[in-house]
């Protein structure tokens, strides 16, 4: 859709009007007072006619949006060959994730043994066991190959080995299934039914 278009629709008789009834409707909202029953008719009424409009409204919305849809899907459709590309690219990345590790782990072991080596040589020279550690060194956090540079940033994330060990304040309850349960009758300790009631327009 073009911006030509969108002025179109501002130029629509019925457009105009669904913008002169929101801004009417949401006036008469507020200064509306419903302290009897007479007043509570009114409030049907204007809700009921807000209703009407409102329906009126998504069907002119839809008449613009439906067809826009079909060309986004077909556009979709045209470039799905961006998510093989996405697939391609997040296998390299869990292969290059794999390979790191293996090497930080062979790198972790080298130096463990040396650290272990001098522990039980007395006599060892510090200044050759640092040199040791310092030759076997650390995995390169970046690397250039082809014109291109990959870094491997260290990101601290927080697994949760045993829910059933964690403190109180740490756990979320599970609303859906709370209310679900509520709702068929079961008496669940720290937990109130209450019945609201809810206009509901027809």
């Amino acid at each position: 859709m073009k911006y030509s278009d969108i002025q179109k629709i501002e130029k629509r008789k019925d457009y105009q009007n669904l913008v002169s009834f929101a801004d009417q409707y949401l006036a008469n909202a507020k200064n509306i007072v419903v302290k009897s029953d007479e007043e509570e008719k009114k409030a049907v009424g204007l809700k009921g006619e807000i209703k009407d409009t409102m329906k009126k409204g998504e069907e002119m919305k839809r008449f613009f949006v439906d067809p826009h849809k079909k060309f986004i899907k077909m556009i979709e459709d045209k470039f799905s060959v961006l998510k093989t590309m996405k697939e391609a690219d997040d296998i390299l990345k869990e292969k290059m994730i794999k390979y790191q590790a293996e090497k930080d782990e062979k790198i972790k072991k080298e130096k463990e043994k040396i650290v272990e080596k001098m522990k039980k040589d007395k006599n060892a020279d510090l200044g050759e066991a640092t040199e040791a550690l310092e030759k076997v060194g650390a995995s390169e956090k970046t690397i250039e190959a082809e014109g291109h540079r990959v870094t491997y940033r260290v990101d601290r994330k927080v697994l949760i080995e045993d829910e059933s060990k964690l403190p109180r304040e740490y756990l979320i309850p599970n609303v859906s299934l709370i209310k679900k349960k509520a709702k068929e009758g079961e008496d669940i300790p720290g937990v109130k039914v209450v019945d609201e009631k809810t206009p509901v327009t027809y």
